[in-house]
């Protein structure tokens, strides 16, 4: 059993860390890494917080978001702080709140 939790342990550090880079890189308004991110996040844990569901909100957005100028990225952030925050860090949501303003 110990082998087992080890091993979730890991999943979460690493979805953890993947999570953490996806973040950053959309508030840096870089869709490219950011879904990246996120999609390494699902393939390492793919029921880990709300990773699959952003991941899949970047990819159905994606071509408005290639541009860094776009409104559609104040939306994204509005729709994430709307449904999507569960057990995301206070200051993710506060840097989301600014970016959505």
């Amino acid at each position: 059993m110990q082998f087992e939790n080890n091993k979730i342990t890991s999943k979460s550090s690493l979805a953890t860390g993947y999570e953490a880079d996806g973040f950053e890189a959309l508030l840096n308004k870089d869709i490219d890494k950011s879904l990246t991110a996120f999609k390494s996040c699902y393939t390492v844990y793919p029921t880990f917080r709300n990773c699959d569901e952003i991941r899949k909100l970047l990819l159905s957005n994606q071509s408005a978001l290639k541009d860094p100028g776009s409104s559609k990225w104040r939306d994204i952030y509005k729709t994430i702080l709307a449904s999507l925050t569960y057990r995301l860090s206070p200051s993710i949501i506060q840097r989301l709140e600014r970016a959505s303003q």
